[in-house]
Formats: structure tokens, sequence, C-alpha cells
């Protein structure tokens, strides 16, 4: 997850209300409300971040990152298997494993990532 925005929106919300956001609308445009309410309502993210993401981004389109590397390393840090993981992200078994090794190989040059590593220790 090398992305410019993920990395801010990760940044700017940390990780819960990224794993929230990307869980929920990953992949999509994303209109975020200039009122943190109405965010409330779409997304069941903090109201902390909800008013962070509505000052920073209110009234703005954004393209939501898949970041499926977050959402499998957050997941394999509450303990899903890789299974559980392949179901979660709609690939398979295999793809989990793949994903999981593409991380460690590119860890050394992506900090995100190996913020990340220390979640499958």
């Amino acid at each position: 997850m090398d992305e410019p925005l993920s990395q801010e929106l990760l940044s700017l919300l940390g990780n819960d209300d990224f794993f929230t956001l990307v869980d929920t609308v990953g992949g999509q445009r994303f209109y975020v409300p200039s009122n943190f309410l109405q965010l409330l309502e779409k997304l069941a993210v903090s109201p902390e971040g909800a008013t962070l993401l509505t000052n920073r981004y209110g009234g703005a389109t954004l393209r939501i990152p898949l970041a499926r590397d977050f959402i499998a390393a957050t997941l394999k840090s509450r303990k899903y298997s890789n299974a559980e993981i392949a179901a979660h992200l709609r690939i398979t078994e295999s793809g989990v494993e793949k994903l999981f090794k593409r991380c460690k190989r590119q860890g050394a040059d992506n900090p995100f990532i190996q913020n990340q590593l220390d979640l499958f220790v």
C-alpha cells in the first residue's frame, strides 16, 4: 500500500477508521459530505474520524483505495485464518498467500508494509 492517498488517509484517521473506510467503500468513488453527522450516517467511523475527514475532504469526491494488504494484515492480526481473509477479500487462499509474500518482499522498501508485518508475528 504505497499510494499517496492511502498513506494520507491512514495518517489522518489511524488504523481503525482507515480499516472501516477501505473495508466499506474501498475501490469506489466516495463523496465526503461537509457535515460530519452526514458522514457518520454513511460510514461507521468514529466521530473523531468523521470530523477529520470532513475537515480535510468535505465536499470532495475521493477514489478510496482498496488497500487489500492493509485489510489482510489487520484481519491476520485479529487471528483470521487465510481462508477467512480470502472470503473477506473475495480472493482465493493462494491469492492471500501471494499477497503476504509480496508484502514481505516489499517490506524493506515500504515503511507502511514493514509496520504491518509486525502484526504477523
